[in-house]
């Protein structure tokens, strides 16, 4: 796991914070389990108090690909940033 991604969410008036994060969780889960892969992990760079509103995907460059070839994000993409694929 030599790199990551970052995905921020960018909450609205109509979808809070914590909405967006379970569905894009979710989402991130179906996503792995169809990859079909044990190499992926995910963790909270901002956590505080609350998950805060960053996930960080960890993997290889290429699994990290796989992931975004699928996208996975579908209809919640316009509520996200997603980085580029960056190297611990």
């Amino acid at each position: 796991m030599n790199n990551y991604q970052d995905i921020k969410i960018q909450p609205d008036k109509e979808f809070n914070l914590p909405t967006l994060r379970n569905n894009v969780c979710q989402k991130l889960h179906k996503a792995i389990w169809d990859l079909k892969t044990k190499n992926i992990g995910v963790s909270f760079p901002k956590l505080d108090n609350k998950l805060g509103d960053t996930i960080r995907i960890h993997s290889s460059q290429s699994d990290l690909e796989k992931l975004q070839n699928l996208n996975w994000l579908g209809g919640l993409s316009g509520y996200c940033k997603v980085s580029d694929i960056l190297t611990v």
